[in-house]
């Protein structure tokens, strides 16, 4: 087949590979259910090292998006990313490091563009994050969704110079930025503070852990993963019957 050169194209990629793409029909929950799904998939069902390495995974029944799909996991795999770039998993930083020094410029046209082009402003008067994005919370414990693998297109108001980056975004942050609010976003904020007595709990009044790591009091930290590890274990998670 040709290069790899958009989503489309990888997922097909993929499904000629033994083994590297599975997907579901199976309804789950953004909210922790997904993605302990996929840990079981993915990883073997621990985060403790040695891990499993899966196939990534496509869930299309995502509940309150009956409209989307999921990809987890296309890029957790080094064999993966090396057949997607085309090359073999041992050269992957060699490759890396040349890319850089050969940047592959924009192409610039007057036509109508390929890709198909959606804009939902904030500014709208039905906008609403938490629905145009199935975003999952990870862990119960996460501030909220997370879109991990986000763009963001920004312009210099003085230069006009713009660029392309790549970011994990909580959609609690960029919802904030806007000024946006919602029951969603209240019922995050509701975990938050939760979280916040939590770890005053765990830590004293200070909830830095930064600066209890540096006084050497690592063992209140490793507590902690423990309990965050002990909650993915008992939430219910139908792993086998989302296969």
């Amino acid at each position: 087949m040709s290069k790899v050169r958009d989503l489309r194209s990888a997922l097909e990629l993929l499904e000629n590979m033994p083994n590297q793409l599975i997907e579901t029909d199976v309804e789950v929950d953004p909210m922790a259910e997904l993605s302990g799904v996929y840990r079981y998939v993915g990883a073997g069902g621990t985060v403790q090292r040695p891990t499993k390495e899966g196939p990534a995974m496509i869930f299309n029944n995502v509940k309150g998006h009956p409209d989307a799909r999921v990809l987890i996991g296309l890029l957790a795999s080094r064999k993966r990313v090396a057949a997607l770039l085309d090359t073999e998993s041992e050269n992957l930083g060699k490759l890396l490091y040349k890319s850089v020094d050969n940047p592959i410029q924009p192409v610039l046209t007057d036509k109508v563009p390929l890709c198909q082009e959606v804009v939902h402003k904030a500014t709208d008067e039905d906008f609403d994050l938490y629905k145009l994005v199935p975003a999952p919370t990870n862990t119960p414990d996460d501030a909220g969704p997370y879109i991990t693998l986000g763009m963001c297109y920004a312009s210099h108001p003085d230069t006009g110079c713009s660029d392309v980056t790549i970011h994990r975004t909580s959609e609690r942050s960029v919802l904030a930025n806007k000024g946006y609010s919602s029951n969603s976003q209240k019922k995050s904020n509701h975990a938050n503070l939760h979280r916040t007595k939590r770890r005053t709990r765990i830590y004293g009044r200070n909830s830095n852990r930064s600066e209890h790591l540096r006084n050497g009091r690592k063992s209140n930290a490793r507590q902690t993963s423990k309990r965050i590890l002990l909650i993915s274990r008992r939430r219910k998670i139908h792993g086998s019957a989302s296969i």
